[in-house]
Formats: C-alpha cells, sequence, structure tokens
C-alpha cells in the first residue's frame, strides 16, 4: 500500500468515521515552513470559494496532502475534505501532524467549528465533528497532533507550551486556515467555536466557560450572551459562564493565537501582545468532562444563529 492511501480514509462513511481515523493516525509534529503555509492558504481559499476535486496541490503540499469530495453516509450531504495523507517510513502515522480542513459549500450557519487540542482535550474532536455536521456549519478545522509533542514553541516560548500546540503557536496550518478563513469573509459576518477541555478540579462548580478570548464582562447584546441564554435554557441544570460570573473561572483563552488575532492584533504581534478589545467573531468554550457531546450543543448553536 502506498504512503499516501495509507492515512487516506477510505473505510470512513460518516464524517464522524473520518475525524476519528484522522486522529489514529497523528504521530508527529514538524513545522510547516512559510512557503508551506502560503501554499496551504492558497489551497484553503480555493476550497473555501467552492471548488474540491480540481484544485492542484502545489509542489510544496504534493504527495503530503489530498483534496476529495466526501459524502456522509447519515445525511447524504457532500463535503470538501483537506487532509494529511503522507507516511514515508509507513508507520501509519502522518509525517508532519499538519491537520485537516473539511468544508460545507452549501451551510446554513457561517460558523467555523476548531479543534486545537484533540485527543488532549478529551473528546472535543468527536464533539466538533458533531456540532458541524449538526449545525449545518460551514467549516471546520483539526489541529493535525497532539499538543505536547513537538518542541518548545518559539511563539509562547514556556513550559506550558509545544510548538504542535495550535492554541499557541503561529507556525502552523491551524492558524494559517483561521487566517485565510479571516479574510475570505471579509466585512461578513463569521464566529470560530473554538472548543476546548477543562480538568476536572480547573474551574470548580462550572459545567461550561465561554469568553471571546477577553477576561472582561461581555457587553450587553454580545452573541456570546446568547449562545449562554440559550445553552441554560436547553440545559436549566448546567452552570454556564463567561468572564465575571460566579463561580468564577480564569481560562479566558487571553494567550489563544486564534483569539488574539481575530480580536484584532496583528499578526507580527500576536505571539506576544494581548487584545485590548475583542470582534465577537472569536469564542472559546472550556468544559468540564461529562459536558463535551455534540448533541448537548447543537440546539442552542442553532437557536444562537438561525438558519440563513
Amino acid at each position: 500500500m502506498s504512503s499516501s492511501n495509507a492515512l487516506s480514509c477510505t473505510d470512513a462513511k460518516t464524517l464522524e468515521e473520518l475525524v476519528s481515523c484522522i486522529v489514529s493516525h497523528f504521530g508527529p509534529f514538524v513545522p510547516p515552513s512559510v512557503a508551506e503555509r502560503s501554499d496551504f492558504r492558497t489551497v484553503a481559499r480555493a476550497l473555501f470559494n467552492g471548488s474540491c476535486d480540481t484544485i492542484p496541490l502545489p509542489s510544496t503540499l504534493g504527495g503530503i496532502f489530498s483534496i476529495r469530495s466526501f459524502t456522509d453516509r447519515d445525511t447524504s450531504k457532500t463535503y470538501c475534505v483537506l487532509m494529511e495523507v503522507k507516511d514515508a517510513d509507513g508507520d501509519t502515522k502522518a509525517d508532519r501532524g499538519l491537520g485537516a480542513i473539511i468544508v460545507n459549500n452549501a451551510p446554513k450557519r457561517e460558523l467555523n467549528i476548531a479543534i486545537a487540542h484533540p485527543i488532549d482535550d478529551w473528546k472535543t474532536e468527536e464533539q466538533g465533528i458533531g456540532v458541524f455536521k449538526g449545525t449545518d456549519s460551514r467549516t471546520f478545522f483539526l489541529a493535525g497532533a497532539r499538543r505536547y509533542v513537538g518542541i518548545p514553541s518559539a511563539c509562547e516560548p514556556d513550559d506550558a507550551h509545544s510548538s504542535s500546540d495550535a492554541a499557541h503557536n503561529t507556525a502552523m496550518m491551524f492558524f494559517a486556515a483561521t487566517q485565510e478563513l479571516n479574510d475570505w469573509y471579509g466585512s461578513r459576518s463569521w464566529n470560530q467555536l473554538q472548543f476546548h477541555g477543562m480538568g476536572t478540579g480547573a474551574c470548580p462548580g462550572v459545567n461550561a466557560y465561554m469568553t471571546n478570548g477577553k477576561n472582561t464582562t461581555p457587553a450587553s447584546g454580545d452573541v456570546i450572551l446568547t449562545l449562554k441564554a440559550n445553552m441554560l435554557k436547553h440545559h436549566p441544570a448546567w452552570v454556564v459562564t463567561v468572564p465575571n460570573d460566579s463561580p468564577s473561572c480564569t481560562l479566558s483563552a487571553t494567550t489563544n493565537v486564534q483569539g488574539r488575532y481575530l480580536n484584532g492584533v496583528s499578526v507580527d504581534t500576536v505571539c506576544t501582545a494581548p487584545a485590548s478589545t475583542y470582534s465577537q467573531k472569536f469564542i472559546s468554550i472550556e468544559q468540564a468532562p461529562g459536558f463535551r457531546l455534540a448533541s448537548d450543543w447543537v440546539a442552542a448553536i442553532k437557536d444562537t444563529w438561525p438558519s440563513m
């Protein structure tokens, strides 16, 4: 079997099976070059514009990624998938850890469902693809490696963050895809929902904590407050909080590079400078174990962002 076929997940019949297969092939993380990230953005733009099987891969990405249409057995809906397939040493693990994009070009919601810490934030990759599918959102981003397998991050160089941590490194495809999607939307409204999992004792008494990437009280009318209200409507026994609610939580995603970027921090300073304000584009959702089922979130998200 060729290296590309080994990781192509051709047996997957649903989006959930596809993502499970992709994650099962996680291995190392090798940072992409500037040229590879630039070419990845060009390919991503073509996906966002509605192309799929006819998109040519540039030489920098050829053999590393594949692009194909994928029809989900459950819904009969067709998506476009850009995923890493290279396994040169035949160990059934992706060689680079560069991730995947799935695009729905006939969506009902202009949402990007983003999973920065698959496996390590337990169940979030399953939750994320379920939310993407269940809400009929436009795009799904999946980081390509576990968060601790890379060398220390040059972007946020401390003991907590490695180069494979998609929430804390700009030199990776996950960040490049967010840049390109933001440029693609331009002045049009959209949101990135980034689902995370917090440890059992991280925020005592809190089931889900949502922020805009700022540790400030959301202004009246902000969409994050609408999402909170809708979650409590569907789950009145849950404790869902935002900054400065009680019980308190400190996991406000203030160092998340996607959050900083979407909140207006320049690419040149996003690794070091916190956001001074927020745009509402970015929503980080931290969840306790047991509160990460897609089925628990789909109805509230649909209520918050009505169908187009």
